[in-house]
């Protein structure tokens, strides 16, 4: 599956609110890879989420 220009938006904007993932670098080093993983569940709940309203208004379209 490619990524659809929605989702390439979707993923700038989560970006560019957790600028912290974009850089690879959090806070705390000893809690960065539980925080980075969390991080990026959130963004790939996002994007699925997106993509089920994508396609939900594409079936009903």
């Amino acid at each position: 599956m490619n990524t659809t220009q929605e989702q390439k938006e979707m993923i700038l904007q989560w970006m560019k609110l957790n600028p912290e993932v974009a850089r690879r670098r959090l806070r705390r080093k000893g809690e960065s890879r539980n925080e980075m993983k969390k991080l990026l569940e959130d963004l790939a709940r996002t994007i699925m989420q997106l993509t089920l309203v994508l396609s939900k208004v594409v079936q009903t379209g």
